[in-house]
């Protein structure tokens, strides 16, 4: 009877100890753990997009994931944003030219442009720049986590589309500053240059003198376009347009009277 006891005690013994054994194995591993997550939260802690890192993870969690209509909307301001870039000179070998200007407002334009391209290209290096070194962060953070849970490839991809989703934004507000600082400065010119097209009144007389001199043939020849733009101080563009402006006022004022003439002699 001892002998049976003896043998079901010493079995109890060492299934308690099996168990102890179990036991310390799973404290051994959850220290480990719980050094491996103070590891991971001191590198956390030192990351440098940090605090921006919790606010995209906060939107994610609080937001529904985005509809592929949004996307494409995004796409498409992107994409006109692009042409329009691209149309004014900020990005490519083309230079910028506005026609209606003159030649030395036009070189002057171009210097301009030329500083706000150097702008749009400084900025968007760094735009790039931090969103790489951003991504570059958060797929570290990722691997660390793998050593402790799984991380899928679902997870990694619709963390990583989140990420580019929000830079995307900055990159859209970024292209329409510089496109919006285009415009404003491309009214300046145009606004100076309808300024600029008042002609002094001794320019005026002077070009009215040649024309109704000339009437029946109001086209002068270069040397006259010449000796009229340094008697009126002006630019040769600038006699070419006044004349031009000139000859088709006249043509429908001449135009206008006809038709009057017509219509009082059939009213009799």
């Amino acid at each position: 009877m001892n002998g049976i006891l003896n043998g079901k005690t010493s079995s109890i013994l060492q299934q308690n100890q099996e168990i102890l054994a179990e036991i310390q194995s799973i404290d051994n591993s959850l220290d480990d753990s719980h050094h491996i997550l103070l590891q991971l939260k001191e590198e956390f802690d030192k990351m440098p997009g940090k605090n921006v890192l919790i606010e995209l993870l906060h939107e994610i969690k609080n937001q529904p994931i985005p509809s592929e209509i949004n996307s494409t909307e995004s796409h498409q301001q992107l994409s006109r944003l692009n042409n329009l870039i691209l149309s004014e000179g900020l990005e490519g070998s083309e230079k910028p030219v506005l026609y209606t200007l003159i030649v030395p407002d036009q070189l002057d334009y171009q210097n301009k442009i030329a500083v706000f391209r150097k702008i749009y290209e400084e900025e968007m290096s760094h735009y790039k720049k931090s969103c790489q070194e951003f991504k570059d962060h958060v797929v570290d953070l990722l691997e660390q986590q793998s050593t402790i849970r799984p991380v899928s490839e679902a997870e990694r991809d619709m963390l990583l589309s989140y990420i580019q989703q929000h830079f995307q934004k900055i990159e859209i507000q970024l292209k329409e500053s510089i496109c919006q600082a285009v415009m404003v400065l491309k009214s300046r010119f145009l606004e100076e240059r309808r300024k600029k097209k008042t002609y002094p009144n001794s320019a005026i007389d002077i070009l009215n003198e040649f024309f109704y001199k000339n009437i029946a043939n109001p086209f002068p020849t270069e040397a006259e376009k010449e000796g009229l733009a340094e008697r009126c101080q002006l630019t040769v563009t600038q006699v070419n347009n006044w004349l031009g402006n000139k000859r088709l006022q006249y043509q429908q004022t001449l135009e206008k009277s006809n038709e009057k003439i017509k219509e009082f002699s059939t009213s009799f």
